[in-house]
């Protein structure tokens, strides 16, 4: 959605998308990608909570990375 260089402004968007709608996945799937690329772990961390809480699919990848 956003270029290369711009996380600063993807993760302000992707936070004004869950502020909107918090039941939407995606928004907190794609800040905690931008989160972790700007060194925010503990943001990054608890949205990547709240995607694995409510998406078995997603439990089941984050299990599969941190064993492989």
């Amino acid at each position: 959605m956003f270029r290369i260089g711009n996380d600063e402004q993807a993760e302000r968007m992707y936070s004004k998308c869950i502020f909107a709608d918090n039941t939407y996945e995606a928004c907190y799937n794609s800040r905690y990608l931008t989160r972790v690329n700007l060194q925010q772990l503990e943001g990054a961390l608890s949205d990547l909570q709240v995607v694995v809480e409510r998406s078995p699919s997603a439990r089941v990848l984050v299990v599969s990375l941190f064993h492989s």
